[in-house]
């Protein structure tokens, strides 16, 4: 989001480069030329640019709360859940419960990541994998000069 000062800025430029969009926003390096259109189209009905503007937000905090329950009450993992306890002959209810223990080896959780190492001076990019097991919580970190290694 640009100033008040810099989209006047650049609304005055491109009026006074004779409504040249790409040499406008080649001296100044910003807006896109979509903005910059926008910004003039309001320029000339209201002969100013507004202050700011704050953004509606998307979705109401109602409706979230629906989608999160909806997801909580709905989702892959309860359905599998209830499909796997009809299975079994158990009753079944409105929510599930996934017990989050493992047996050792079971499960685990893997990532990577590129972090900075300074050695002797020098800033160096490395590649770091994650690997978390979920039995014992226990983080496994390995450091690559690439994930191509």
């Amino acid at each position: 989001m640009f100033l008040y000062e810099e989209r006047l800025r650049a609304v005055q430029l491109h009026i006074k480069l004779g409504k040249r969009i790409g040499l406008t926003i080649h001296q100044l390096g910003y807006p896109t030329k979509n903005a910059l259109l926008s910004w003039h189209r309001e320029y000339e009905q209201r002969l100013d640019l507004p202050a700011g503007y704050v953004r509606q937000p998307r979705y109401s905090q109602a409706r979230k709360e629906l989608a999160v329950r909806h997801y909580v009450e709905h989702g892959r993992v309860t359905d599998f859940i209830r499909a796997w306890r009809q299975g079994e002959g158990q009753s079944i209810s409105a929510k599930a419960f996934v017990p989050q223990a493992f047996e050792l080896g079971e499960a685990f959780q893997f990532d990577w990541s590129e972090d900075g190492l300074v050695v002797g001076g020098l800033d160096y990019r490395m590649q770091v994998s994650h690997l978390k097991l979920c039995a014992s919580r226990a983080f496994w970190l390995v450091a690559y000069p690439s994930q191509g290694h």
